[in-house]
C-alpha cells in the first residue's frame, strides 16, 4: 500500500487536503558499492530513525540523509563501514590480533546505537557487503 492509499484509508475524502501536509517517509536504499569504495575499504552507510518511533530505523542514501539530517522528527547516522579485509578476526603469532571487518562493522553499530537506540537490532550482519580480503 502506497502512502496516497493509506492517506485515503484512513482519512476517506479528507486525504487530499492532508496530502499537502502529509510528509512522507524516507525512501529506503542500500549501499551500492564502487570500484572506489573498494580501493577506500569501506563505504559509508546512512540510517534515519523516527524520533517519536524508535522501532522505525531505514537505511537511505546520502542525499536523503543529508535532507533529514535538519529535520527534528529524525535521528540520523553514518557509519564508515568496512568491506575490505580479513572477514573475521584473527591472532597471529605472538598474539599479533588483526581485526577483521565483522568485528570492525559491530563495534562502529555499537557506539551509532549510543545516538540511535535499537541500530543493533536492525543489522544483523556484519559482514554485508564484504569484498575481499587484502594483505599488508
Amino acid at each position: 500500500m502506497n502512502n496516497d492509499e493509506l492517506l485515503k484509508e484512513l482519512y476517506g475524502s479528507r486525504a487530499e487536503e492532508l496530502k499537502e501536509i502529509y510528509e512522507p517517509l524516507p525512501a529506503p536504499s542500500k549501499p551500492i558499492i564502487t570500484l572506489q569504495d573498494v580501493n577506500k575499504k569501506f563505504v559509508e552507510r546512512y540510517f534515519v530513525q523516527l524520533a517519536n518511533d524508535r522501532g522505525y530505523i531505514t537505511e537511505v542514501n546520502k542525499t536523503e540523509f543529508t535532507a533529514l539530517k535538519k529535520n527534528p522528527r529524525f535521528v540520523t547516522v553514518m557509519i564508515k563501514w568496512r568491506i575490505v579485509g580479513k572477514k573475521e578476526t584473527i591472532t597471529r603469532p605472538g598474539n599479533v590480533v588483526i581485526f577483521g571487518t565483522a568485528d570492525l562493522n559491530r563495534n562502529a553499530v555499537i557506539k551509532a546505537d549510543l545516538t540511535m537506540d535499537g541500530l543493533r537490532n536492525y543489522i544483523k550482519d556484519y559482514t554485508e557487503y564484504w569484498y575481499a580480503e587484502f594483505y599488508e
